[in-house]
């Protein structure tokens, strides 16, 4: 901790170690990262699983620190002196490098650290020209903010998800959100659109079914990775597919009443934040 101490002002590891007595060193550290990466319009799947993820069991877990590794090779070639990508002509590109290896670098450092100075590891990386440490301490002190997210999605998010699923039910409000999804991305019918129409209580146990979601994805995974040069409007309709496979999916572990937020974080990308998603929701009659 001498480090840090040597490194923040004391005003900053009070704030750190206030936030870290009220919510634990792993919840503040998730919370944090949860924050910055919304903060920084990076909403990759890989690096929120990673930092959701993240427990006191994953300080000795190899397969663990394995992961961090493969996500971080993602992102660090195109961090390093010998890249080619030029911030200036793609911004955004960079801003998902270094965003991705800023939280990698937490991870990491942070599970080859004490529990008690992961907030700190996490503060530390994230410090740059536009983190500043007053910045960093401003997001500490604010993050019951962020304590209020449910399922990765921010409160006045979940409360319009709330209204809309008390008015249409959990399937209701998924089949609903993700045919419009569809719609938006001229889909109106096959494979994926049917998968939508048979989301029901029974279906979400059904082994065929559930095969079906699984092989969709595999098929989508694989032509989203392939040498194929899309046009921009096949790609979108590409990662729609995707999105709402995706969003399936990852709901059917858990009980119906959260389907809805599974559905809407999954859809979360460069083009859809949580502005474009709340007017979505709010949308739905």
């Amino acid at each position: 901790m001498a480090f840090y101490h040597r490194t923040f002002s004391s005003e900053l590891i009070a704030a750190i170690d206030s936030a870290s007595a009220r919510l634990g060193p792993f919840e503040l550290t998730r919370q944090f990262l949860y924050f910055y990466m919304s903060e920084q319009g990076i909403f990759d799947d890989g690096l929120w699983e990673c930092v959701h993820d993240l427990s006191e069991s994953s300080f000795s877990d190899a397969d663990f620190d394995a992961r961090l590794l493969q996500v971080y090779d993602e992102y660090g070639p195109d961090y390093s002196d010998e890249s080619d990508l030029d911030p200036r002509k793609e911004p955004e590109r960079w801003n998902q490098v270094a965003t991705g290896v800023t939280v990698m670098d937490s991870l990491l450092c942070g599970v080859r650290d004490s529990i008690k100075n992961l907030p700190f590891n996490a503060c530390y990386n994230v410090k740059d020209y536009q983190w500043s440490y007053d910045r960093i301490q401003e997001s500490i002190e604010s993050l019951d903010y962020a304590s209020r997210f449910r399922h990765g999605l921010p409160p006045e998010l979940v409360a319009e998800i709330d209204a809309a699923t008390a008015r249409l039910g959990p399937l209701g409000f998924t089949k609903k959100f993700l045919h419009n999804h569809l719609l938006d991305h001229g889909i109106r019918s096959g494979e994926v659109w049917e998968c939508v129409a048979e989301l029901s209580e029974s279906s979400c146990k059904d082994p065929s079914y559930i095969n079906q979601l699984e092989r969709l994805s595999e098929k989508y995974d694989e032509d989203y990775y392939s040498d194929i040069d899309y046009e921009p409007e096949q790609l979108k309709t590409l990662v729609a597919r995707m999105s709402v496979i995706d969003g399936i999916l990852c709901g059917l572990g858990s009980p119906i009443a959260e389907l809805p937020y599974h559905a809407c974080y999954a859809m979360l990308d460069s083009r859809w934040d949580f502005g474009k998603l709340l007017g979505k929701v709010k949308s739905l009659e």
